[in-house]
C-alpha cells in the first residue's frame, strides 16, 4: 500500500490536440445514445438494428484510441488523419441516429397549421429536467416590422420559453432559436407545440448599468458583472456566494513544441 502523491508525468497529454480529445468524446457519446434509440426503435417493429454501420463507427471510436492519438502525441499529419476518421464515424452515427428519429417520431400526431412542432428524444431511462434548445425556419419570411414570438405547449400544459438570437445574423425575422425548459421522459419522445404570437416590433434589452455594475437577478441566483472589467465581481446561488470578485478572467498559458509536457508538473 502507497499513501501519497505519485509523480506526475505527460500532462500536456491532457489538452494537447484538443479536436481529437472533443471529437472522440463526441463520437463515444452520440454512438451509446444512438444505440439505445436502436434498440427502442427495434423493439417497436419499427427499424431492423444497423449493427453493420454501428460496427464501422465503433471501429473509428476504438482506432482513434490508440496511445499517440488520443494523448495529442502525434505529428500534425496523425492529427488530421485521425480528426478524418473520428468525423467518419460521427457522420455514421448521424445519418443512422436522423433516420432512427424520424422512425420514433413517425407515431407523433400533426400539430395545428400555424404551429412548429419540436420533438426531442431522451436516450436514457431516467427523466431529465433541463434547458433545451432547437433552431427552426418558419414557413414565411416575415418583412413587416413586427416580431414573432412562440409559446410553447407540452402535452396541452405551456412550459417556460424564450427566443434567443438564432444562428443566422439576416437583418430578417425568418430563422429561430427556441430555448425551453421542460422535463424529458425516460427513455422517449416529447413533443412540443410552438404556437406563433407576433409582438408590434423586436424586445430591446432593458438591463442597464448602475455604478459601474450589471445585476442579474433571478429566483435563486443573482450574478454582478463588473463594466470596467468584463469580469464576475459576484455569484450567489441559494445565499451562497461561490466566486471572488474579478472571477471568470481569462488565463494564457505558453505552448511549445512537446505536447507531452515531459519536463512539467502542471499548468498552473
Amino acid at each position: 500500500e502507497w499513501r501519497g502523491d505519485l509523480n506526475p508525468w505527460a500532462p500536456g497529454c491532457y489538452t494537447s490536440q484538443i479536436r481529437i480529445k472533443q471529437k472522440h468524446r463526441q463520437l463515444e457519446n452520440q454512438l451509446f445514445a444512438t444505440e439505445r434509440m436502436a434498440v427502442h426503435a427495434r423493439l417497436l417493429g419499427l427499424t431492423e438494428y444497423p449493427g453493420l454501420e454501428f460496427d464501422d463507427a465503433q471501429y473509428d471510436l476504438l482506432t482513434s484510441q490508440f496511445h499517440d492519438i488520443l494523448p495529442g502525441s502525434s505529428i500534425q499529419p496523425v492529427e488530421e488523419a485521425s480528426i478524418r476518421l473520428l468525423d467518419h464515424g460521427l457522420e455514421i452515427v448521424s445519418r443512422v441516429r436522423r433516420r432512427l428519429f424520424f422512425a420514433l417520431a413517425s407515431s407523433c400526431p400533426a400539430p395545428p397549421e400555424e404551429a412548429i412542432p419540436i420533438i426531442a428524444y431522451n436516450s436514457i431511462p431516467v427523466e431529465l429536467a433541463g434547458v433545451w434548445e432547437c433552431e427552426f425556419q418558419p414557413a414565411a419570411q416575415n418583412w413587416n416590422p413586427t416580431f414573432t414570438d412562440y409559446e410553447v405547449y407540452q402535452d396541452g400544459v405551456l412550459v417556460p420559453s424564450q427566443v434567443e438570437h438564432e444562428a443566422s445574423n439576416l437583418n430578417l425575422d425568418w430563422r429561430k432559436k427556441l430555448a425551453i425548459r421542460a422535463v424529458l421522459p425516460a427513455s422517449s419522445l416529447s413533443r412540443f407545440v410552438c404556437l406563433p404570437v407576433n409582438h408590434p416590433k423586436r424586445p430591446r434589452a432593458s438591463l442597464k448599468a448602475e455604478n459601474g455594475r450589471l445585476v442579474v437577478a433571478g429566483d435563486s441566483m443573482q450574478v454582478v458583472i463588473n463594466t470596467e472589467t468584463g469580469f464576475v465581481d459576484e455569484l450567489v446561488s441559494d445565499g451562497m456566494s461561490m466566486v471572488k470578485p474579478g472571477a471568470f478572467a481569462p488565463v494564457v498559458v505558453a505552448g511549445d513544441e512537446d505536447p507531452w509536457g515531459s519536463t512539467k508538473r502542471s499548468y498552473k
